[in-house]
């Protein structure tokens, strides 16, 4: 069951478990929190999360809000120290996730390409080592 989820550590060869883990734990606990992170909020807020004139909201408008702080809580809380500490300031859940999607997705594709320019050079050299092998014969 996806009743806990792992804290988020910064590792980026656990983001893609992490993300799985985020999402299920949203959408366990109410389906609006999780499209509040994938769609954002639809009300203004400032920088850092709060609308200015929340008497004028309307009941429906009311929830959306209270959701959206339950949901930037409940993300916020799945983060270590670390990386709490990088995005705490953000205003939006939708933000936060995004902002962890395009580092920690980047730098997986980074550590992949790294490990395939390896086994290039690897095969390089030994293609290079053949063909001096063939010029000494």
């Amino acid at each position: 069951m996806c009743d806990l989820v792992n804290v988020f550590g910064g590792d980026s060869s656990q983001f893609s478990k992490w993300k799985k883990d985020i999402e299920c734990h949203f959408t366990r606990a109410d389906e609006s929190l999780w499209n509040l992170v994938q769609n954002g909020i639809s009300l203004t807020v400032n920088s850092e999360g709060i609308m200015d004139n929340r008497k004028d909201l309307t009941k429906i408008q009311r929830q959306h809000y209270r959701n959206h702080h339950k949901s930037k809580c409940m993300m916020l809380k799945a983060l270590s120290q670390a990386e709490f500490n990088k995005l705490a300031n953000t205003s939006t859940v939708k933000a936060i996730f995004d902002s962890l999607c395009d580092l920690y997705e980047r730098k997986m594709q980074d550590e992949n390409l790294e490990d395939s320019s390896d086994g290039k050079e690897t095969d390089n050299n030994l293609i290079t080592t053949w063909d001096n092998l063939d010029q000494d014969a």
